[in-house]
């Protein structure tokens, strides 16, 4: 999703939460708010599966780049590892390795043997 349309869609789904939140603290709805409300839940809810998910993939990018940086000797700058491309190629695959199985190779395996995977 482009990041204009990111944007947009987190900013709209902000604006159902705070709604969902304001019809949850009224005493009584109106039908037309218990339809709102009926249909805003799987909307909220999927949205936030998808943050939560975005949330542990930017975690174990951090801590893949944290071992090889410790391991390796790679500086990492904001945006990916500065004096490193070929180790900065491998963090996708080191995160589909199962993370005990990733810490393992990380720490076991030579620099070649890592770049081989």
């Amino acid at each position: 999703m482009g990041k204009q349309i990111w944007r947009f869609y987190s900013c709209r789904i902000a604006n159902i939460t705070k709604y969902q939140i304001m019809l949850k603290t009224r005493r009584t709805l109106s039908p037309e708010d218990k339809e709102i409300m009926v249909n805003i839940e799987p909307v909220y809810e999927a949205w936030l599966k998808e943050k939560r998910e975005e949330g542990r993939e930017e975690a174990d990018r951090a801590h893949i780049s944290t071992m090889l940086m410790f391991g390796f000797g790679a500086i990492i700058l904001r945006r990916g590892f500065a004096n490193d491309p070929e180790l900065e190629a491998i963090v996708p695959r080191l995160m589909r390795l199962d993370p005990l199985e990733r810490i393992q190779q990380v720490m076991t395996l030579s620099r070649e043997a890592l770049l081989a995977i």
